[in-house]
């Protein structure tokens, strides 16, 4: 099978973009054969990815480039590649800079992206999920709402998917059918040099050393933690375990 990936920037860093590289290499192990198309790479990104994916051939459209440019360069890639599927990894400020998927946008992807099996991944929705945000955030998270179940539409894909429990809940009452599938770490787990970071501990008044170390569960957070999060429950159920 040929698999397409296809986003904002899946070559430069972050998690969408290492999630991106890992599945297309791993993909690849398993025999099929993979392309990373990205639409809107970034210019000011670094030539050389942190990660690159073996085998793996790619496009980066940069971000400057016209709507003509990047559909007749897209379309060329996928005229070469031949896929049977593409695989949306879906963030929606990799697709506007605002995150609002205006008419032009939908209507420019969807005429690339036709005729092709689509599945779409919902790394991000949009902003102003929760209660008290700035006003900044929930006027802009009610544009780009007003303008997110018509983009999806408009791509017509066969196959919805995103890890959050609440993205489900919320693009359920859009009416659309988003499944769940679990994420991958993109982090490599290594062994860690344990008086490398005891040292860290002691360098910021952490009371944490080899003789207390069973005492404490350390965790480690990526992205932020949301006004009213349930973290009372969170603690009440780490304890839990804990114990």
């Amino acid at each position: 099978m040929k698999i397409m990936f296809i986003g904002g920037d899946l070559f430069g860093d972050g998690g969408v973009a290492d999630y991106a590289k890992l599945l297309s290499e791993a993909v690849q192990e398993l025999g099929h054969k993979t392309f990373i198309l990205s639409l809107f790479r970034h210019d000011n990104a670094d030539s050389a990815p942190p990660f690159t994916p073996c085998s793996t051939d790619f496009l980066n459209i940069s971000e400057t480039a016209t709507w003509n440019e990047r559909i007749k360069s897209g379309r060329d890639a996928i005229r070469r590649f031949k896929p049977d599927v593409i695989s949306m990894q879906f963030v929606p400020f990799s697709y506007q800079k605002k995150g609002i998927l205006h008419g032009e946008v939908g209507k420019n992807i969807s005429e690339l992206l036709s005729h092709i099996p689509l599945h779409i991944f919902f790394h991000e929705l949009h902003a102003g999920l929760r209660p008290s945000l700035t006003c900044g955030y929930f006027w802009l998270g009610l544009f780009q709402r007003m303008f997110f179940k018509r983009f999806i539409l408009k791509l017509n894909p066969m196959l919805l998917h995103t890890n959050s429990s609440i993205y489900i809940y919320y693009t359920k009452k859009m009416g659309l059918n988003v499944k769940k599938l679990d994420l991958f770490g993109n982090i490599k787990v290594e062994k860690p040099d344990r008086n490398v970071i005891f040292k860290l501990f002691a360098d910021r008044n952490i009371p944490i050393d080899s003789q207390t170390r069973n005492s404490f569960i350390l965790m480690g957070f990526f992205g932020g933690i949301q006004n009213l999060a349930p973290i009372e429950l969170f603690l009440q159920q780490l304890k839990s375990v804990k114990d």
